[in-house]
């Protein structure tokens, strides 16, 4: 049996740092935390992590120039940076700078963990399944505003011999 993947989470807020730790941890992976550019650094030396989720502005840095001395440093870790700015530029320098993914805050912690379980270098079929599985058939309940409140729905999709029944088919 291997053991679950390690996730390093670096927020400089504590509340975020806390309820990602207790969610993440929720779902089966290990987690280690960092508040700023210097604990990611630090973790980094002392930890295997198998994928980071980095805050854009840390007090002493920013999580884009981090993002990038990883890419520089040959580093293939995923990184799936969070920030609080909203303009589209913003994405996309994050990814161009070489991160894997994008998430806006405020952001549902189930999103993130799908995001986690989606990307191929961490995730095993089974577990793309699963989440597969989980969302199939949902749909969205919006408020009058248009604003997601939950998901309601459906039966949920199967998988066949490791691929998602609808890829299995060829559909």
């Amino acid at each position: 049996m291997t053991a679950s993947p390690r996730i390093l989470v670096v927020d400089d807020d504590p509340e975020i740092r806390k309820l990602l730790a207790r969610y993440v941890e929720s779902q089966g992976f290990r987690v280690v935390l960092a508040a700023s550019c210097r604990e990611l650094h630090e973790q980094l030396a002392t930890h295997q992590v198998d994928l980071i989720v980095l805050d854009v502005m840390l007090p002493d840095g920013s999580g884009l120039d981090a993002c990038r001395d990883l890419r520089a440093a040959r580093s293939n870790v995923p990184i799936i940076l969070l920030t609080a700015l909203k303009e589209d530029v913003d994405r996309i320098i994050g990814l161009e700078i070489g991160a894997d993914d994008y998430l806006g805050k405020p952001f549902n912690p189930r999103e993130l963990i799908a995001r986690v379980r989606a990307d191929p270098r961490l995730s095993s079929e089974e577990q793309r399944c699963l989440v597969l599985d989980e969302l199939a058939g949902w749909t969205a309940e919006r408020s009058g505003d248009g604003a997601v409140d939950r998901y309601a729905g459906a039966a949920a999709a199967s998988c066949q011999g490791g691929a998602p029944a609808a890829l299995a088919s060829g559909g």
